[in-house]
């Protein structure tokens, strides 16, 4: 069985992605080397203030895991767009 090395995350700020980061982030910890990344997927491309948000919450996150936060912003279809996500960061 392969090792995991990377959770996609769909995220749009809402209470539920924000619980899956948590999840997330307590199954990884500081210890392991998997790479946790947000996908904000946007039907609209209105992204002006989302590089703050994120960098926002990297800094919440940046004392529980070994490795930083990474995201994709992109504009499109959310479950075609993931799967393309998916197979960028494989």
């Amino acid at each position: 069985m392969d090792k995991i090395r990377t959770i996609l995350i769909p995220f749009d700020f809402t209470k539920a992605s924000k619980k899956a980061l948590e999840y997330a982030a307590g199954f990884v910890g500081r210890l392991d080397d998997i790479k946790i990344v947000l996908a904000y997927v946007s039907g609209n491309c209105n992204l002006e203030l989302l590089p703050e948000n994120f960098e926002r919450l990297e800094k919440e996150y940046e004392g529980i895991l070994k490795n930083k936060l990474e995201w994709e912003i992109q504009d499109g279809k959310l479950i075609e767009t993931l799967i393309k996500i998916r197979k960028k960061i494989r």
